[in-house]
């Protein structure tokens, strides 16, 4: 009987982060703002294609960064 009650438990992640509470979801999305905002800062300031590559470059090294710290993250504090 306990074993279903461990099976079908709430699970946790670390620091209250779930899949289904906002706080994850927001953790996510500061994330990529981080990595977004200096796209729309470069496209405006340079206005050219350089501009615009170097930012989408780093929107782009934001998320496998995201990525990255995530399943390092989820394995250290994620057991199954």
């Amino acid at each position: 009987m306990n074993d279903k009650k461990w099976m079908f438990r709430a699970r946790r992640f670390g620091w209250g982060l779930r899949p289904q509470t906002i706080g994850g979801w927001i953790f996510t999305i500061f994330w990529l703002i981080l990595f977004v905002v200096p796209v729309e800062i470069a496209a405006f300031l340079f206005k050219s294609q350089l501009g615009i590559l170097l930012g989408l470059i780093w929107a782009i090294l934001g998320s496998i960064l995201l990525t990255i710290f995530a399943v390092i993250y989820l394995r250290k504090h994620y057991h199954s």
